[in-house]
């Protein structure tokens, strides 16, 4: 196949793969296919990343490091800690709202063997100054004295169930319903008044 004379080749080959994932699935997810969605030669995929498995995971990761990026811009150093946490709550919720073939594509991933510890590790890393804040917001009382892990889990997993439903074709909650969710999910984390 004939190359691209111009264009931002990583782009081209994670929106090609998102799209192929997309379509037939992590395993049976074609490097060829993904070649021509990308409008690249096979050889300059496999000169990039040597087996699909790795192409997967590098798609993974960068798709993750979006998320992680908005997130970390909505980060502010003023303002309440439900301010600030709600700051992040929306941004990757709009995040996923933007993109939610991406979160689609990382959500295959993240339930897959794909997803090894090496990948755990990396996004561990990622997640660092977001755990920092809510250990920080622990220490001072804002929040529950609860394991880190549960507070999170309260915080994303409204996130991810309302993206995953968007991303399947339901329509976008309005933003009445969306500051309902986000206040229950404060009260549930925050310390009792």
């Amino acid at each position: 196949m004939a190359r691209k004379p111009t264009g931002n080749k990583p782009a081209d080959i994670r929106r090609a793969t998102i799209a192929e994932v997309l379509d037939f699935g992590l395993a049976s997810a074609s490097v060829n296919r993904i070649a021509k969605r990308a409008g690249l030669s096979v050889g300059t995929i496999y000169r990039h990343y040597p087996t699909k498995d790795v192409l997967l995971q590098v798609v993974y990761l960068d798709c993750k490091k979006s998320a992680h990026t908005a997130m970390l811009q909505a980060l502010s150093n003023t303002g309440t800690p439900r301010e600030r946490v709600r700051n992040v709550w929306f941004a990757l919720l709009t995040h996923a709202f933007e993109n939610p073939g991406m979160f689609a594509f990382t959500e295959a991933m993240a339930h897959s063997p794909l997803y090894t510890s090496e990948i755990r590790a990396e996004i561990s890393a990622m997640n660092a100054p977001l755990q920092e804040l809510l250990q920080d917001f622990v220490t001072s009382g804002a929040l529950r004295p609860a394991p880190l892990p549960a507070i999170t889990t309260l915080l994303a997993a409204p996130v991810a169930q309302i993206a995953r439903a968007t991303a399947l074709g339901s329509p976008r909650p309005n933003d009445a319903y969306l500051e309902e969710v986000y206040t229950m999910c404060w009260r549930a984390v925050a310390q009792p008044d």
